[in-house]
């Protein structure tokens, strides 16, 4: 049986400089890996309030990495009449 979970977590990334670091790297959309450390601070048959104690993150470095572009030799050549010739 599966079972299909909505709720939503906000975290305060104000004096996490890692946290803030690992969020900006991704989209909205892209999943986030990590495991959440709190205690329960009251539970209803609606809801939990949990009080977060700590995060991990599985990796912080960024799963978006790209390799620079690679940089070409350009050559320019002055021509007669102040036109510039350019070869790559």
């Amino acid at each position: 049986m599966a079972i299909q979970i909505n709720d939503k977590v906000v975290i305060d990334l104000t004096d996490d400089g890692e946290l803030k670091d690992y969020f900006s790297r991704k989209s909205a959309g892209e999943e986030c890996s990590m495991e959440i450390k709190a205690s329960l601070d009251e539970a209803s048959s609606e809801q939990a309030v949990l009080s977060i104690k700590g995060i991990e993150v599985d990796e912080y470095s960024s799963d978006k990495t790209e390799d620079a572009p690679k940089k070409k030799d350009v050559k320019f050549k002055m021509k007669s009449g102040g036109e510039v010739e350019a070869e790559y």
